[in-house]
């Protein structure tokens, strides 16, 4: 199994702290061989979510940095896009990017984000349906899409303000 990225097991370390039952998948009955599995599994009262969590630098790049960075690898997509409909469940996929902070911006408030092994991140969750909607491809050669800044601002929570909205999700 390889090594757990650090922005996985800074949000793992985030839902525990705010007493949110999750599990990390290995596997789900329901999964055809061959399918990318969720990340996370957070049971609901009716049915799950299942999270892809997407780790970036706020902002990325060192000469000229860039804030907002989405992009995700089409396949990765597609294929969170097909969970919500595995058989046996009302499944919903989410995608948290877990923003690790390393400049004096923030894509959240001060008390929206979570210091873990001295990093600081901001979890900003979008629905994966959602993002699928309003994404361009960013790369043919990467095979990899972005969502538009202003589309990703509008649609993407802080995990906080998902967790009250989420009845209503």
């Amino acid at each position: 199994m390889p090594a757990c990225p650090l922005s996985h097991k800074a949000f793992a370390t985030y839902l525990l702290a705010k007493g949110i039952v999750s599990e990390k998948v290995t596997e789900i009955g329901s999964a055809k061989p061959g399918s990318l599995l969720p990340d996370v599994w957070i049971p609901r009262e009716k049915g799950a979510w299942l999270i892809k969590i997407v780790g970036r630098k706020f902002p990325s790049g060192q000469k000229s940095p860039q804030y907002w960075r989405n992009w995700i690898k089409e396949e990765v997509l597609e294929h969170a896009l097909q969970w919500e409909n595995w058989p046996g469940g009302n499944f919903t996929s989410l995608l948290v990017f877990a923003y690790e902070i390393i400049g004096d911006k923030s894509p959240l408030e001060p008390k929206q984000l979570f210091s873990y092994q001295g990093n600081t991140f901001a979890f900003v969750v979008i629905r994966t349906k959602i993002y699928r909607q309003f994404c361009k491809q960013l790369s043919p050669r990467w095979g990899t899409v972005t969502m538009p800044v202003s589309e990703f601002r509008k649609w993407g929570r802080g995990w906080e303000d998902f967790w009250k909205e989420a009845p209503f999700i």
